[in-house]
């Protein structure tokens, strides 16, 4: 039922092949998005934020996804918290956590974004997590949408803004989903390079 309500975000993050993105603010306080600070308007330079960098206490995630129907659940936490089911989308550009979610883990407000829904164009918040992970590869400082979905069993959706941090393959066959992230923290390389 889900796929019948299809988001197209209108502020597009998508096609997120290099996972850096920074934002700004605009003088009527609208959040724009863009790959490189270069893309930024010159009066709106200086005050941009680089998006989240992904951390992995592993080289490599290797998990069998949970499937119902035609869809795949990814166990998403947030930091040390419980985890929660999540529907892997693709084609969604911004991730998307529910109400309890964002209360749960007290998420900071960042400000609203106009998404297309089937029921027509709507403002939901927009709301800054600390860490959101998948079995120990995680970003941090994502930024994404709070809206409640039609699925009682779906938390919410992880889309390609959490997905363009890390390299990943898909079996849709078996559900085998395998992540390797795309950097490393520099702690980690230094590490990596002492062995």
């Amino acid at each position: 039922m889900w796929k019948a309500i299809i988001y197209f975000i209108l502020f597009n993050f998508s096609q997120a092949a290099n996972a850096d993105l920074f934002t700004y603010r605009d003088e009527k306080g609208t959040l724009h998005a863009v790959r490189s600070a270069e893309e930024i308007p010159l009066k709106f330079r200086g005050q941009e934020k680089k998006l989240s960098v992904a951390k992995s206490s592993k080289k490599e995630l290797h998990l069998r996804l949970k499937r119902i129907s035609n869809s795949f659940y990814v166990p998403v936490n947030f930091g040390d918290t419980e985890e929660f089911d999540f529907v892997l989308d693709t084609g969604a550009s911004v991730s998307m956590i529910s109400t309890q979610i964002a209360e749960k883990i007290r998420a900071k407000s960042v400000g609203t974004l106009a998404i297309s829904t089937a029921g027509g164009i709507v403002n939901v918040p927009v709301v800054e997590v600390e860490e959101m992970g998948i079995q120990g590869v995680s970003v941090k400082k994502m930024k994404v949408t709070v809206k409640d979905l039609p699925l009682k069993q779906a938390a919410g959706l992880l889309g390609m803004d959490f997905f363009a941090h890390f390299q990943m393959q898909l079996d849709t066959e078996s559900g085998d989903l395998r992540l390797k992230p795309k950097y490393y923290p520099v702690k980690d390389q230094e590490n990596d390079s002492a062995h």
